[in-house]
């Protein structure tokens, strides 16, 4: 019952953040351009991750039977998760970059922070992790099935065959090396992020207290610096959450890959209560996927306006609700001298 709650909360919640930046105007911005396709990855994420299980859930008895997706569900339900999950890291990745830039490096955000620009990236991120995702279809490409045997030996066997299948698939890699080749290539990426998003989020925290403090010495714009500061926060607060809601199945799979390659099989790791964490860890990155626009509601109340003015709780604004009002040329000379 987790896996079709985390499906519904992750529809609901995702299409209903698409739906308010197509309808509010002043929600396209930079940040939300990005936060768009993060909701996009991870509502196709969803569907592809958690629609696959229910569907061999209600088309075989036995867990992990891949043989009713057949050899197309084994290269393409692994490689659009893949696509997600590489776009995922990378978006996020860049949204700390682009609030870098904003807090710690105002001068230059302002230079390079064009729409073109955003749209660039956002293909790129988009074609990098296909790329990615295409480059290790070989690791489950290859359906192997077996002899399914009978839950045992006793009853009607004529019962027995119309309800159980006579063979079982598996997705496996076309060469025994790739499996733990492509953990290495899908968790050491993550591990880089990580701790680069967490240098970046540090250096933002830092540069938020001190400019606040020097603003209010220097008489800039109260309301401006509380917009700036709020998507700040709330995008800093999405980040830690992202790492941390994958940082257990990403850490366990790296955990596999240095047990394999020095003890030469994952039999001894494979225990009953490793596979009750394993699953811990899938449902934590699945319900990652879900609360990124509950996040940014809990966090923003412009983002809460927004929802209720996009769903007719509230008049439709006008457009001068801004993420935050251009600067002057004083007001950034100044915030880049605080902000140093």
């Amino acid at each position: 019952m987790v896996m079709p709650c985390i499906l519904v909360l992750g529809l609901c919640s995702n299409v209903a953040f698409i739906f308010v930046i197509y309808r509010i105007q002043w929600m396209r911005t930079i940040p939300n351009t990005y936060l768009l396709n993060l909701a996009i990855a991870d509502t196709l994420f969803l569907i592809v991750a958690v629609g696959e299980k229910l569907f061999r859930f209600g088309s075989s008895p036995y867990h992990d039977d891949w043989a009713p997706v057949g050899t197309t569900g084994c290269i393409l339900v692994p490689a659009i998760m893949s696509c997600c999950y590489y776009t995922s890291i990378t978006l996020v990745s860049l949204v700390s970059l682009e609030r870098f830039d904003a807090i710690c490096r105002p001068l230059k955000h302002r230079q390079f922070s064009s729409k073109n620009r955003v749209l660039k990236l956002v293909a790129g991120a988009w074609t990098f992790s296909m790329l990615m995702a295409s480059a290790q279809i070989p690791d489950y490409s290859h359906l192997v099935l077996y002899c399914a045997l009978p839950p045992n030996n006793t009853g009607d066997l004529t019962v027995m065959k119309n309800h159980h299948p006579q063979v079982i698939g598996m997705c496996k890699p076309v060469a025994a090396w790739l499996d733990p080749f492509v953990n290495c290539v899908q968790t050491v990426p993550f591990i880089i992020a990580m701790f680069g998003n967490a240098f970046l989020y540090g250096r933002i925290v830092l540069a938020v207290k001190k400019s606040t403090a020097e603003a209010q010495m220097n008489g800039l714009s109260g309301q401006n610096l509380r917009n700036r500061n709020r998507v700040t926060r709330m995008l800093v607060i999405n980040g830690v959450l992202f790492f941390l809601c994958l940082s257990p199945f990403e850490l366990t799979s790296f955990l596999f890959v240095v047990w394999e390659l020095s003890a030469g099989s994952l039999d001894m790791l494979i225990t009953p209560s490793m596979m009750v964490w394993i699953q811990i860890a899938r449902i934590l990155m699945y319900f990652n996927s879900a609360i990124n626009p509950v996040v940014y509601n809990i966090t923003n109340p412009r983002y809460r306006t927004a929802s209720r003015q996009a769903f007719c709780l509230k008049s439709v604004g006008s457009s001068h609700h801004t993420e935050y009002t251009q600067p002057t040329a004083t007001h950034v000379a100044k915030t880049a001298v605080t902000a140093s």
